[in-house]
Order: C-alpha cells, then sequence, then structure tokens
C-alpha cells in the first residue's frame, strides 16, 4: 500500500506510516511467534530471578504442592492415593535438605546424644511420615485437618461479578462425615492460594481454600500436629524456613537502627530497645494521643508517678 501521511498538528511536518499487506494467514503465524517469544521470556525471567534453592524447596517443603497428591475421588471406599507414587514427590529434594541439616553443629550435637534422629538415611522415613498425615485427612484427621487449616468460598450469585471480594468463611463438617471427593482447581485465574472441590459424604459440595500459614503456625502451636509429623521434619522445616526469608526485612530493620544511633555513641541495649520500639510503633504522624500524652509529660510532668517536668523545655 502507497504511503498514508498523517498530519496530527498543521504545524508540525507531515508523517507517514508504513503499512504493509498481510493475509489472515500471516497474522495468525505472528500472533503465534509473539505468544511463544512472550511465554519463553517469562519463563527466561523466572528462571533468572529465581534461587535454585527455592525451587528444590517448593517440590519438597510446599504443603500445597503436597496437598495436591492427595486429590482424588473415592471408590468402594478406596482411598484414591497411590501411595507409591506419592512418596516420590519431592523425594530427592527433601533427601539433600536433609544432607545439608545434618551438618550444622548444634544439629550434629542432638543426634550424637541420641536426641535426635535426624540423618540422611533416614530422610525418607522423616518424609513419610509427613505425607501419611496428609493422606490421612481421607481418614482419621478429615474433621479436624479440614476446620483448621481450610476455608470455603462463598458462593456467587448469577448476577454476582466473578471478581467479588467476599472473604473466605469457616468450614463446619461434622464427626460422622467423610470426604468423597477432593479436587484441585485448576483455572486461569489468578491466586497465591490453592483451590479445591469439597464433597462429603452427606452430599454437601463446597469450594475451599488451604491456608497453608494457618498450617505452619500449627507446627509451632499444635502438639498433635507436631507429634504426628515429627520433630526432625519440622527441625528440617524451621531451619530452611529461616533461611529462605527475605533480605528486605532485615535491612528495613537495619535503616530504623541507623536512625536511633546518636551521635557519640551509646549503650548496645539501649540502641537495641530504641530500634524496637521504633520498629514495632506506627509512624508518628499517626500516634496523636502518644505524641499528646508525651508533651504534656514533658512540660508538665506527673506528680502521681513523681516524674518532674522538663527542666528547660526548649520547645516552648
Amino acid at each position: 500500500m502507497p504511503d498514508v501521511p498523517v498530519v496530527p498538528d498543521p504545524k508540525t511536518p507531515p508523517k507517514c506510516v508504513k503499512w504493509k499487506l498481510q493475509e489472515m494467514h500471516d497474522c495468525k503465524k505472528e500472533l503465534a511467534d509473539l505468544a511463544n517469544n512472550l511465554l519463553k521470556e517469562l519463563q527466561s525471567r523466572y528462571n533468572a530471578c529465581l534461587p535454585p534453592l527455592m525451587e528444590l524447596l517448593h517440590k519438597c517443603l510446599d504443603f500445597g504442592s503436597l496437598f495436591n497428591g492427595v486429590c482424588g475421588t473415592k471408590s468402594q471406599n478406596q482411598v484414591p492415593v497411590n501411595k507409591a507414587e506419592f512418596m516420590k514427590v519431592g523425594q530427592a529434594e527433601f533427601r539433600r535438605c536433609v544432607s545439608f541439616i545434618a551438618q550444622l553443629p548444634h544439629v550434629k550435637s542432638q543426634v550424637e546424644s541420641g536426641t535426635l534422629d535426624l540423618d540422611p538415611e533416614f530422610a525418607d522415613i522423616i518424609f513419610s511420615q509427613v505425607k501419611k498425615v496428609l493422606i490421612n485427612v481421607w481418614g482419621e484427621f478429615f474433621p479436624d485437618l479440614f476446620q483448621a487449616f481450610f476455608m470455603k468460598l462463598p458462593e456467587l450469585e448469577p448476577d454476582q461479578s466473578k471478581k467479588s471480594k467476599a472473604k473466605p468463611q469457616p468450614l463446619r463438617i461434622p464427626s460422622n462425615i467423610t470426604v468423597v471427593t477432593f479436587e484441585r482447581i485448576s483455572d486461569s485465574s489468578f491466586g497465591l492460594q490453592e483451590r479445591y472441590i469439597l464433597k462429603l459424604s452427606d452430599g454437601s459440595s463446597y469450594q475451599v481454600v488451604f491456608l497453608e500459614d494457618s498450617f505452619i503456625s500449627s507446627l509451632y502451636t499444635d502438639p498433635t500436629l507436631y507429634n504426628a509429623i515429627g520433630k526432625e521434619f519440622c527441625i528440617i522445616f524451621d531451619i530452611f524456613y529461616t533461611k529462605t526469608g527475605t533480605e528486605a526485612v532485615a535491612e528495613s530493620f537495619y535503616r530504623v537502627m541507623n536512625t536511633q544511633e546518636q551521635d557519640g555513641g551509646q549503650k548496645l541495649e539501649t540502641l537495641a530497645l530504641r530500634s524496637r520500639v521504633d520498629w514495632c510503633l506506627p509512624p508518628v504522624l499517626q500516634c496523636e494521643r502518644p505524641i499528646e500524652d508525651m508533651a504534656s509529660l514533658y512540660l508538665n510532668g506527673d506528680k502521681e508517678q513523681k516524674l518532674k517536668r522538663h527542666n528547660i523545655p526548649i520547645y516552648t
């Protein structure tokens, strides 16, 4: 096609747009190339930004991924989990984790004292204990696990948008009810939490979301879950869970500490205390009442607490 002049403003010189004639199959090919190149670029960015350690831990210590391995539908009251295949999930990666943990000095000392069975040779046994707990969502642990670590998603009315911000609701399951179907929802919508279809023996059906943070918290607070999973796995998880924390938190705290450092030096305890107070308190502009109270103490003191006012109220 000939060049077509485009003149957005009479005062500017004319511009030309180069037009190219294409058939429909050319358009489809270019669209396919664009999609493929976009996927390759996203994968390249993923590989460049995500540390190999995070990928390794995702395969063996991500509870959402592990719960996906116990999905299925009961047939003739048989648990729909291929236990042999499930035991292989993340197995090689977990062995590497145990080999690293077993070399730490404080872990070695406990192993040598006989208080801890944490050795690379026991890696499969430790990991299988965790997976047996997850498989028990089909059995004795079902009511406890689901009510503590899953919440049901509200059903949307026909006139409601898919982007409704209704919050998940607590899941209540009677003790005599068992699970019939537990399937992961795979769709194109984006979400950080794993979602599942849950069908029960009483005929009810729910969409539920897995609360991984609640599960992790229970490892530290629920003796029943802790004992069922085992001390060895909890130690392994705790160490890696700590080591993979973002450095941004530490760097932010260092900046807070730097603002509390005084010229001429100060006691380490004083600097630590000031830093913790600054870190925990909200921004100053959000603390109107505390500021007023502190100003009153500064200017007037407090007779009940036997606090004298400041000798030189320089700010008045």
